[in-house]
């Protein structure tokens, strides 16, 4: 077909192409009625926000504890790792009183979790990765220290129960 041919085609055939044979107002109420109107609860949304944020942050703790301990020295993890397995045992004898122990006591103990993660995070920055890994170190005793101080406390409180009921 020249192209002649062609415009004589398009200009004899105009009006069937300006022209359409489709109701559009049936094929939009056709679109609507599987368009989901129902939004749900607004609240939902921000659990999802908050779900996908608090991943992300894990994502990213896990992220930076690998690499803030690929960069460790081995004295330092090895010394590291022999405080949490103390500090651990302690903390769940320390958990098994719960009952005994003052709320101030847990967030003087997250306190020292925040500090030591802040120690952490500045290993990796810092120069004097020395000074860092001393006060690590520190931190790690001084919570060990609280721990063993709460055990104590809480045996006291429980031999000093048991004397009363064996006077009464």
């Amino acid at each position: 077909m020249s192209e002649d041919a062609f415009k004589q085609y398009v200009n004899t055939h105009r009006e069937e192409f300006e022209t359409s044979s489709q109701d559009f107002e049936h094929m939009w109420r056709h679109i609507e009625k599987g368009l989901d109107t129902n939004t749900g609860k607004p609240w939902t949304a921000w659990i999802k926000i908050a779900a996908s944020l608090l991943i992300l942050a894990a994502v990213g703790w896990y992220v930076v504890s690998t690499e803030i301990e690929a960069q460790m020295p081995e004295e330092l993890a090895e010394t590291e790792q022999h405080y949490i397995r103390l500090i651990n045992l302690k903390m769940a004898e320390v958990v098994a009183h719960q009952n005994n122990v003052d709320a101030m006591i847990w967030e003087d103990l997250e306190i020292l979790d925040d500090a030591y993660l802040e120690l952490k995070s500045d290993l990796r920055e810092r120069f004097d990765q020395e000074e860092v890994a001393q006060a690590m170190i520190e931190n790690q005793r001084a919570k060990l220290e609280i721990l063993e101080h709460i055990l104590n406390e809480i045996e006291s409180k429980v031999d000093d129960e048991a004397v009363e009921s064996l006077d009464l």
